[in-house]
């Protein structure tokens, strides 16, 4: 699957977002990856296909920056209305998904 487009989505009183329908594949489990980067103010974190996970986890071979991004991993999964549930510490009522063909980068509107 390649993640393409931007799509502004609404999150409800339960964390939730509808995942774009043109995204849609059998893919069910995504992992999200707060950002770290003061140079990314706008960035809130990053949603990985569990494909895509496995690759970037497997690449990261220090043992202090494996700690220190799984740190900040949690796992989404979608649900039967083709929703995600966002982590706890995300308050935002309004984000934009952009899609950057592996990955799709969570920004605050």
């Amino acid at each position: 699957m390649q993640y393409i487009g931007s799509y502004k989505r609404n999150v409800d009183s339960k964390r939730r977002i509808v995942f774009p329908s043109v995204w849609k594949s059998d893919q069910k489990n995504f992992f999200w990856v707060e950002r770290h980067h003061e140079d990314e103010d706008d960035v809130l974190g990053r949603i990985y296909s569990e494909s895509e996970w496995f690759e970037v986890k497997e690449a990261i071979d220090d043992g202090k920056e494996r700690e220190e991004f799984f740190s900040r991993s949690y796992k989404l999964k979608l649900d039967k209305s083709n929703r995600l549930l966002l982590p706890k510490n995300c308050t935002l009522k309004v984000i934009d998904m952009v899609g950057c063909i592996d990955y799709i980068i969570i920004q605050a509107l």
